[in-house]
């Protein structure tokens, strides 16, 4: 209780302060990150930086499915739904023109029907509206780290290692960063009434089924479970 007062008076006193625009509203141990609309900012807290997100002595390839898909996650919040609705200094400006925000938008719902189709269990789909916030930045976010890290290689070749081509070893960093312990079934349908980030597991399925690069590194083809038609994968940006 003591804590709470005390969290509370630090909040209140703000009020009579000019904003602290380099205010970080998350711990450096935390094992998370944010993108601030008012402040135009990415947070990425020390904690970050430890597996399976990011290892010094990893191959590239992984780091960047790992951090670098974080970072860009992040990044992407810019100009999903809620951040293209603000400018670089965090006033709620509609910077987009009636073009493009039509486009964004339909592209927007292609993405919210392709999540609305997976199911949790049989009749259980995901809501594709609730989670569009943060499938929009999986997607893109997806996108952009691997256009960095065919960038960083270069002309070079990618080393295979443990069997496995730089690219597939960008999308198993991306991966291995979502696995986490199976819940049962209902407790996923819950979770899925409120939660705007979908299960961990359509996160990934979500996110590469729109990657075309994934396809080429996995040679996934028509008849594959993970396989989108061309015309139906999207991408935002």
């Amino acid at each position: 209780m003591r804590a709470r007062e005390l969290l509370s008076r630090f909040e209140i006193d703000k009020l009579s302060r000019a904003v602290d625009r380099e205010e970080w509203t998350m711990s450096p141990q935390s094992v998370n990150g944010y993108y601030s609309v008012s402040r135009n900012q990415v947070v990425l807290p020390a904690a970050l930086l430890q597996p399976p997100y990011f290892q010094a002595d990893a191959d590239d390839a992984v780091n960047y499915g790992g951090l670098g898909f974080f970072i860009a996650h992040e990044l992407t919040h810019a100009f999903d739904r809620a951040g293209s609705q603000y400018d670089g200094t965090g006033k709620r400006v509609e910077w987009m023109t009636p073009k493009d925000r039509a486009e964004f938008e339909q592209r927007a719902h292609a993405l919210i029907a392709q999540y609305n189709r997976y199911e949790l269990a049989p009749g259980d789909h995901l809501n594709g509206e609730l989670t569009i916030g943060e499938n929009i930045a999986d997607t893109s976010g997806l996108a952009i780290a691997h256009d960095a890290y065919r960038m960083a290689l270069g002309q070079r070749s990618a080393p295979v290692l443990d069997g496995f081509t730089g690219e597939q070893g960008f999308y198993l960093g991306f991966a291995r960063t979502w696995a986490s312990e199976p819940i049962r079934t209902q407790a996923a349908i819950t979770q899925a009434l409120a939660d705007t980030h979908a299960p961990d597991r359509y996160r990934v399925l979500g996110a590469v089924e729109n990657q075309d690069a994934f396809y080429r590194a996995f040679q996934v083809k028509e008849g594959d479970p993970m396989f989108l038609p061309s015309a139906s994968r999207v991408r935002l940006w």
